[in-house]
């Protein structure tokens, strides 16, 4: 939360054809009832979602996946997705200073069918991120060194190799 990955997704995006962009924030507010603290909607959302990245992948489009993940539960499926599609898998890992992914979010605006978040729930999701984060990215930023256009350059570039 707060550290430049949807932006630096959109950037991406934008400049990579016959990619699909994706992520349980595209998708969850589609749920009428949506609960975040729902075990169950998160799990149903990431099964969504590997069936939309799945459908994607087969119609030969690229896929970038707007999400940090917090563990490797979260993160099992879509590495099973891509061994059984045959695809390569970069992450990049984009993150800031706690306090400043908090300031972030805090900033931002509510989606229509979205609610504010409070602080203190932000703060331990944050928390928990860095606590349990993916530790072997292929990239890894600081958004507070590197602006978003930079970070999608140089994944644009990782990606072109």
């Amino acid at each position: 939360m707060g550290g430049g990955k949807t932006t630096t997704a959109k950037l991406i995006h934008s400049t990579i054809p016959r990619t699909f962009l994706i992520g349980p924030d595209y998708i969850k507010y589609g749920i009428s009832d949506y609960n975040n603290t729902s075990t169950r909607d998160t799990r149903n959302i990431h099964l969504a979602l590997q069936g939309l990245c799945s459908c994607f992948l087969s119609m030969g489009y690229n896929v970038i996946f707007d999400e940090g993940f917090r563990n490797m539960n979260e993160l099992k499926g879509y590495l099973d997705l891509a061994k059984k599609s045959g695809v390569k898998l970069i992450f990049a890992q984009i993150y800031s200073d706690p306090e400043i992914c908090l300031q972030r979010a805090l900033a931002r605006k509510i989606p229509k069918r979205g609610h504010k978040v409070s602080k203190m729930k932000i703060r331990k999701r944050i928390e928990a991120y860095f606590r349990t984060k993916y530790r072997n990215p292929d990239l890894e930023f600081d958004s507070e060194k590197m602006n978003p256009e930079m970070i999608a350059d140089k994944i644009s570039l990782f990606i072109a190799k």
